[in-house]
């Protein structure tokens, strides 16, 4: 399976985000084979969609009562959320509870790609959260 289907619900759902002029975009030069296809996405609403990705993950871990794992999908979560918050601040110049407004709608497209990907039941289960994991991290080190 190629990295660029394993989490095209979440790009897919990045692309429909409204972007603007003084958006950063995720660089090339800060992707691999696995975030290629996130080139020139909205930074923010990558960084949004990590966050429900994470929050998905929060809720599923506790749901299976792996209460560490869920503590650290939560802490990552609000990391993911506060830096796309501040983005978003910096990028319009908005303040933070409109930035939070505009963040909500890709936080929950990622929160369902998340879920999507740790409730896949395929042959190769785990690869699609383990995918997603990845590629948020690679974006939030750009």
């Amino acid at each position: 399976m190629r990295a660029t289907t394993i989490t095209l619900a979440m790009i897919a759902a990045c692309a429909a985000l409204p972007a603007q002029a003084g958006d950063r975009a995720f660089a090339k030069a800060n992707a691999s084979l696995l975030t290629e296809e996130y080139v020139g996405q909205p930074l923010w609403s990558l960084l949004a969609s990590c966050a429900g990705a994470q929050g998905a993950a929060h809720a599923f871990y506790a749901a299976n009562n792996r209460a560490a794992q869920a503590d650290e999908s939560r802490v990552a979560g609000a990391q993911f959320l506060e830096l796309a918050v501040d983005r978003l601040v910096v990028d319009r110049r908005v303040d933070r509870k409109a930035a939070l407004e505009v963040t909500l709608p890709a936080v929950e497209a990622g929160r369902v790609s998340g879920t999507d990907a740790l409730t896949y039941r395929g042959r190769d289960k785990g690869l699609k959260w383990l995918s997603m994991q990845t590629a948020c991290d690679e974006i939030a080190g750009a």
